[in-house]
């Protein structure tokens, strides 16, 4: 084994690890603060509305901030600072921050004018208009959160992983603050509340923004207005960016027309599309959004050596580790889905029913969570060898195949089709970029990759089916109160199910449980 290929693969380990531990604090809270939010609001109208107008400029924000830019200055700011030093790449960085702040602040200034002049002169329903005038506090989100990505990708450069990482806790924490002290009076509506916390959201981004800008200026960054939007390097990123944000728009529109359709559906279904996505998110946002995290600029410096060998042994590592994770903890949520959702959410606004449309819809999110995960990284790949117009022709096709998949399960599965085309779709995605990449930079341990897939799923359908029957038999009556019950119940399960995984993946010979394994042996023996 190479040894500078063990050290970049213990390296990346760790810059992920630190990601993956911040990212589930932030998870932690951020399944805190969907608690909060759907005791006091539920599956309903309000928080439908609420939903649009917070995803539009979150949209928005992956697309210009942590989609297109990131993908595109990580790259190039890494190589600058490789091969003219530290002094060019800030001023590289700030020319790019000059830019941001001008396109921005005049993108804002004219949405804010059309949707005042909209809601001014056309009548709308009820949620429409509550939705515009959320929207009218939160665009201002998209300004600040692009430049914490802007920040983000500067310090990850300088592998400086844990302080960007801790940015969605702070939202969670504001938020969480906003409905506790503001929201659970009695004497306010319910469109009262959601104005409320649209307002401590925009406070939660512009605190974002000054949580990461003064970290990246005591380390000697210096943060300047510079207009020169005409030298090479921001040509070179703006060159790089169109076609990146051709296919980050791709997949930020399905998430847009979702959206509207959901609002097509009636009232309630944004809700549980919501709340569904969220708890998929955990373990996406854990361990394939951690290692994604991690991998652009890992592998962005191979690309800047001309390592390509490091570059495939990397991703393929990366690949490898996320499934081992991710499929079992679809299988799990998969089996464990309606009582994870009721022990979580059913109380207060959120009653039997929502519960049944959100566990449904988690079901079919969980479909694509290994395809989420690697698309994640397999576009990093493409990203670091200054290659976006692959993805984008490939964005194109699956765009196409989920809005056929919408229109054909939203009759049968109403919002849960949205999620279940939207699984389907990013699986195809998954395995066009892996056979397009392939070609491009030749074998990078595909049968590995494939047999680890193969060996991962069975010992988890396996391990599902104990789950489901452990479940059943297991119905502790310890406590007085059934929500303890529950959670020590599912608790236990999961507990089980994590060893029935471990014992089937040794016992099948899976090198990294068995890896896993000997590491934990030596650790108790010691």
């Amino acid at each position: 084994m190479n040894p500078q290929h063990e050290h970049t693969k213990k390296t990346l380990v760790k810059a992920a690890g630190v990601v993956s531990a911040s990212t589930l604090l932030s998870r932690m809270s951020g399944l805190v603060r969907d608690v909060i939010s759907a005791h006091f609001f539920g599956v309903s109208r309000v928080w439908d509305a609420f939903v649009y107008a917070f995803m539009i400029p979150n949209l928005l924000r992956r697309l210009i901030g942590e989609g297109a830019l990131s993908s595109a200055f990580i790259p190039v700011y890494t190589q600058i600072l490789n091969q003219k030093g530290k002094k060019e790449a800030e001023r590289v960085a700030n020319i790019v921050f000059s830019l941001l702040v001008t396109v921005l602040g005049g993108f804002l200034f004219c949405t804010h004018w059309i949707i005042k002049i909209l809601l001014h002169y056309v009548t709308f329903s009820d949620k429409v208009t509550l939705a515009l005038n959320l929207l009218l506090i939160l665009f201002p989100y998209i300004f600040f959160l692009s430049l914490v990505a802007l920040f983000m990708g500067i310090s990850h450069c300088h592998k400086r992983f844990f302080i960007p990482s801790l940015t969605p806790l702070l939202l969670n924490i504001v938020w969480i603050g906003t409905i506790i002290l503001f929201c659970s009076r009695g004497d306010t509506s319910p469109q009262e509340k959601i104005t409320i916390l649209a307002w401590g959201v925009l406070v939660a981004g512009f605190a974002q923004l000054v949580v990461n800008g003064i970290p990246l200026v005591r380390s000697g960054f210096s943060l300047r207005y510079i207009f020169d939007f005409k030298h090479p390097a921001l040509v070179h990123v703006l060159h790089l960016m169109i076609p990146a944000a051709l296919g980050f728009s791709i997949t930020q529109l399905n998430i847009f027309v979702d959206l509207n359709l959901a609002f097509l559906l009636g009232d309630g279904a944004n809700s549980a599309l919501w709340y569904g996505n969220r708890l998929m998110q955990f373990p996406l946002g854990v361990f394939g959004i951690a290692m994604g995290t991690a991998l652009l600029p890992t592998i962005s410096h191979h690309v800047a050596k001309n390592n390509i060998d490091g570059l495939k042994s990397t991703l393929s590592f990366s690949l490898r580790s996320v499934f081992l994770i991710v499929i079992p903890a679809s299988v799990g949520l998969i089996v464990l889905r309606e009582p994870i959702v009721r022990l979580l959410f059913e109380r207060g606004a959120f009653d039997s029913v929502a519960t049944q449309r959100t566990a449904m819809t988690l079901l079919c999110y969980c479909l694509g969570l290994f395809a989420y995960s690697g698309i994640k990284l397999v576009v990093s790949a493409f990203y670091s060898l200054q290659d976006a117009k692959t993805p984008v022709k490939i964005g194109l096709v699956c765009m196409v195949l989920n809005l056929i998949g919408n229109i054909i399960f939203m009759q049968f599965l109403r919002e849960a089709g949205l999620a279940l085309a939207t699984a389907l779709s990013s699986t195809v995605n998954f395995i066009l970029l892996i056979v397009l990449l392939r070609k491009k930079i030749g074998s990078f341990e595909g049968s590995r990759i494939l047999s680890l897939f193969v060996r991962a799923l069975g010992i988890s359908v396996l391990m599902g089916i104990t789950t489901h029957f452990f479940f059943i038999a297991y119905v502790p009556h310890i406590f007085s109160w059934p929500s303890l019950n529950l959670l020590l119940r599912l608790l236990v399960t999961i507990a089980v199910s994590i060893g029935v995984y471990g014992v089937f993946g040794y016992v099948c010979r899976v090198p990294e449980i068995q890896k896993i394994a000997a590491a934990l042996i030596n650790r108790i023996k010691k």
